[in-house]
């Protein structure tokens, strides 16, 4: 019994230090103190006991973990190690190592390889052998088809998406960049994007690889209607991680608001690719790709009656600089709730209150009185009842989502 104490305490003992280091989950800690529980009840050992420490407690600062690697060592035949290299091998050797040195994006796959659910990966080869880097030249391929499948095919291999040479930043400057980055959120709850813009740049030029500063600025971007750039700086954010869907979300709804449904419709796709069970992506996608099929019908039209590709976006829009408030306006879901509405007589009579022509209600050059439309009581007894519409509902949600920093 004393030798299967010993080993009971060591046991105990192991899966203590385990729970205390933080080295497994939550979860998981909660089912090993109730084993640790059983084990000490059914041995009667007690590790914070001194008596039991002194007879039970493995000399010299030994663990059990020391010791089952001493053992295994005893036991297993040890690695191959010092295999040669050929020379074709050896400058494949060299070419991983210097891409490992001067490609953070494919330092950091390769990481993820080693150390997630894809450790598997690397099982079974030992470090700075043949095999080794067979293995990291099947990383490197494996990384670029990712690339590819979520950038368009294009080539170029992981320096090319994340910019060959590109110093990794320093542990300050990631926190200076968070810093930034949680100012420029604070003005964006405020409604004040021009500074969000500012902060965010800031953020930028201390983490210039940052795909989520490179985004958030995109969000604030287009609050202002300032959809070209907010592309371009979706376009760099997914350069730098092509797997981050709400770059592609964003893109999308830029494209969107440019009246570019192709490119919107293809931007939304590669969002829900990567989120397929994202309502608000489906939904986007669904609303782009309605729009471009429309679009080819709708030219000819527009041909005949130049006017109408300003009324629906262009540069002679009068919502241009509300923050996207023409696209949702230019929505076929919202144009058929508004047509709805319009034939309410009631509805008739209060738009008709509050038009031009010069009435009470009226501001400047006929247009009706915002401020008195908001606050009108039938007003927003229409916008209550607009907003229990699932749709709208859903319009108002996917505009958010894309307006929103993280």
């Amino acid at each position: 019994m004393p030798a299967d104490k010993r080993s009971a305490f060591a046991i105990v003992q192991h899966l203590q230090s385990q729970v205390a280091s933080g080295a497994v989950s939550p979860e998981a800690a909660e089912s090993i103190e109730v084993a640790i529980e059983c084990l000490s009840e059914a041995y009667g050992v007690d590790t914070s006991d001194a008596a039991q420490k002194a007879e039970f407690e493995l000399p010299g600062g030994a663990t059990l973990s020391s010791v089952v690697s001493d053992a295994c060592l005893d036991v297993l035949p040890p690695p191959e190690t010092n295999v040669p290299f050929t020379a074709q091998e050896r400058a494949e050797k060299e070419r991983l190592d210097g891409l490992l040195k001067s490609d953070s994006l494919y330092a950091s796959f390769v990481e993820k390889l080693k150390t997630t659910e894809d450790g598997r990966f690397f099982q079974g080869v030992v470090p700075d052998t043949p095999a080794f880097y067979a293995r990291l030249a099947k990383a490197e391929t494996k990384l670029q088809e990712k690339l590819q499948a979520h950038s368009g095919g294009g080539g170029g291999g992981a320096a090319a998406a994340a910019g060959a040479g590109a110093a990794e930043p320093s542990e300050a400057d990631r926190k200076r960049g968070e810093e930034l980055k949680n100012g420029g959120n604070d003005l964006m709850s405020k409604g004040d994007a021009e500074g969000a813009i500012r902060e965010y740049t800031r953020a930028i030029e201390v983490v210039p690889s940052n795909a989520v500063f490179l985004c958030n600025r995109a969000a604030a971007l287009s609050k202002l209607d300032r959809h070209p750039e907010a592309i371009a700086d979706c376009q760099a954010a997914v350069k730098h991680d092509p797997a981050y869907a709400k770059a592609w979300s964003r893109m999308g709804f830029a494209f969107f608001q440019q009246s570019k449904y192709a490119d919107a419709a293809d931007s939304y796709q590669r969002a829900l690719d990567l989120d397929p069970s994202n309502k608000a992506y489906n939904d986007n996608l669904v609303q782009a790709k309605q729009r471009r099929d429309a679009e080819s019908g709708a030219t000819t039209r527009s041909a005949a009656a130049p006017g109408a590709a300003a009324a629906a976006g262009g540069a002679g829009n009068p919502l241009g600089g509300m923050g996207g408030l023409a696209g949702l306006l230019n929505n076929p879901a919202m144009m058929n709730m508004a047509q709805q509405m319009m034939s309410d007589p009631n509805m008739a009579n209060l738009m008709g209150s509050m038009g031009g022509g010069g009435g009470g209600g009226g501001g400047a050059g006929g247009m009706p009185d915002i401020s008195a439309m908001l606050n009108n009581p039938a007003m927003m007894n229409m916008a209550s009842t607009m907003m229990q519409n699932p749709a709208m509902r859903d319009m108002a949600s996917n505009m958010m989502q894309n307006m929103t920093p993280e």
